[in-house]
């Protein structure tokens, strides 16, 4: 069997830490290697035990996953963060995405949704629950009055970011476009310029957002 993906969760609620060891104790290819119950906790056991997928709760006492995960960012700007939360208001949404989070995931999914949400960000891809991929399609109708391509975007450029929303991969997406994964990431980072964030997620959220896809 390859390396298990080693992961670690901040939450402060006594139930999500047993549902979570419940739900990684039935498969073998994924590791609860750290567990805190604070934002505080997050540098700490990411340095110990160097994890691939950060699970990281939203509100929490001393210092909340919003700011943990952004001092997680900058610190180690290719850490993975999933993070874990039982609301879906725009606000905790959007504040943890752009603090660098790379999927959002509500808490009543974690029995049948975890396991495959691991795989995907471990794989480079990106996932939301689908009340949040909902509200995020909603808010095409409460958008601003921005044009629907803003931000100048190439029609290639919004393919790539479409395949993104999907959960695809660099890979799968190169795939799908029959292009290279290099081209792939080089699309990437020029979408990540014009659309002035620092995440893939981030762009998806706007790219909604904005009707762009």
């Amino acid at each position: 069997m390859l390396n298990p993906i080693g992961i670690i969760l901040l939450d402060d609620h006594t139930w999500v830490h047993q549902a979570l060891v419940d739900i990684v104790g039935q498969v073998e290819d994924v590791l609860l290697v750290g567990q805190g119950t604070s934002g505080t906790d997050a540098l700490t056991l990411y340095v110990q035990h160097r994890p691939d997928i950060v699970l990281m709760d939203i509100v929490m006492p001393q210092m909340d996953g919003i700011a943990a995960t952004r001092a997680l960012i900058a610190a180690y700007p290719d850490v993975k963060v999933l993070a874990l939360s039982s609301f879906q208001d725009e606000r905790s949404v959007f504040d943890i995405l752009r603090a660098g989070a790379t999927s959002y995931l509500l808490k009543t999914h974690l029995s049948n949704t975890l396991i495959p949400t691991l795989h995907t960000i471990h794989n480079g891809g990106t996932v939301l629950s689908a009340p949040i991929a909902t509200m995020l399609t909603s808010l095409k109708t409460q958008s601003p009055t921005a044009p629907p391509n803003d931000f100048l975007l190439t029609a290639r450029e919004i393919e790539v970011i479409r395949q993104l929303a999907s959960g695809q991969t660099n890979t799968e997406v190169a795939e799908t476009l029959h292009i290279s994964a290099a081209t792939v990431r080089f699309h990437i980072t020029n979408i990540l310029e014009k659309m002035g964030v620092a995440t893939r997620t981030e762009a998806i959220v706007l790219a909604v957002r904005y009707q762009i896809i």
